[in-house]
């Protein structure tokens, strides 16, 4: 796919997109909490946060890992608010390691 394709599709959105974003981050996501819920999470989870995020703070991240049991967290030490962009290879070793794609290190030296 060419970037050109890919901008268009992700990247360009509605003019009034702003005024939906505003008017979320107004209304809605203030009232959102889900914390209660968050210790009966009985599933293995990875929270990813990053040190720059201004939109959703490190300090949610860790009160998340906090409430949920056996949780992990991964902080991206250079990232704002898409460390899957920001960080990106970095990222990817994270999720393959929490979702057990790592190849083991004597299969990887194999040709």
């Amino acid at each position: 796919m060419r970037d050109e394709q890919v901008m268009r599709e992700t990247g360009n959105r509605p003019i009034g997109s702003m005024e939906v974003a505003n008017y979320t981050f107004k209304h809605f996501i203030p009232q959102y909490d889900v914390r209660a819920a968050l210790p009966g999470f009985a599933m293995p989870t990875l929270i990813v946060g990053a040190r720059h995020d201004w939109i959703t703070p490190l300090s949610q991240a860790e009160e998340m890992h906090r409430l949920i049991p056996g949780s992990e967290l991964a902080v991206f030490e250079r990232s704002g608010h898409m460390p899957f962009i920001e960080e990106h290879e970095a990222f990817l070793a994270e999720l393959r390691r929490f979702l057990g794609l790592e190849a083991p290190a004597a299969a990887a030296e194999q040709p």
